[in-house]
C-alpha cells in the first residue's frame, strides 16, 4: 500500500478503539456480522463551519480553503505503514477475542445464577480470580519470553493452584445456593 492512512494522525478523529475498528473494517479483518463493532465503524466527523457572509464580502478566503491541508497527515513510508496496519489488525483481533471470552463467561454466570441477581460474594470471587489469573498469565508470558523455565514452571503451578482454589469456591457456592 503506497497511500498513507491520514485518519490515524489527523486531528478531529477519535483516537483508540473507534479508529482501530474503523480501519479493521476497511481492511476486512472484522466482518459486518459482528453487530456490536458495526455500529462503531462509521466515522464521526464534526461538521465544518461555513464562511459567514460578512467575511466573504470583506474579501476573506472561504473557511475551508486551507482546512484540508490541516487535516492531511504527512505521507508514511511503506514499512511504517505496514507495521501500523499489522498493529491495528492485532488490536482488532484482541478486541474480538476479548468480546468472545466475555460472552462465554457471561453465559456461564447466568447458568450458575439460574435467573437471580448477582450475589456480592460471587462477584467478588470472580473479580479476584480474574485478577489473579491475569497476573499469573502475564508472569508466565514474561518468563517464557526471557526463556526462564524455572519461573515459567512456577507460574504454571501457581495458575493450577489458583484454578483449583477457584473451582473449590465455585463448587461450595453452587452447593449452598438453592436452585429455583
Amino acid at each position: 500500500m503506497s497511500a498513507s492512512i491520514p485518519f490515524l494522525h489527523a486531528p478531529g478523529w477519535r483516537a483508540g478503539r473507534l479508529a482501530t475498528v474503523t480501519l479493521a473494517f476497511a481492511l476486512g479483518v472484522v466482518t459486518s456480522s459482528d453487530a456490536a463493532l458495526a455500529d462503531l465503524s462509521a466515522p464521526h466527523k464534526k461538521p465544518r463551519p461555513t464562511a459567514s457572509a460578512a467575511a466573504s464580502d470583506a474579501g476573506a478566503p472561504p473557511s475551508d480553503a486551507g482546512d484540508d491541508a490541516a487535516h492531511t497527515a504527512p505521507p508514511m513510508n511503506p514499512a511504517e505503514q505496514q507495521a501500523q496496519i499489522e498493529e491495528i489488525r492485532a488490536r482488532a483481533t484482541r478486541i474480538a477475542r476479548a468480546k468472545g471470552q466475555r460472552q462465554v463467561l457471561r453465559t456461564q454466570v447466568e447458568e450458575l445464577l439460574h435467573g437471580r441477581g448477582m450475589d456480592p460474594g460471587l462477584k467478588q470471587e470472580l473479580l479476584l480470580h480474574a485478577k489473579r489469573v491475569a497476573r499469573l498469565e502475564r508472569a508466565r508470558a514474561v518468563a517464557t519470553d526471557k526463556k526462564d523455565t524455572e519461573q515459567t514452571q512456577r507460574a504454571e503451578v501457581l495458575l493450577k493452584e489458583e484454578t483449583t482454589r477457584h473451582d473449590g469456591w465455585m463448587a461450595a457456592f453452587v452447593a449452598k445456593e438453592p436452585k429455583r
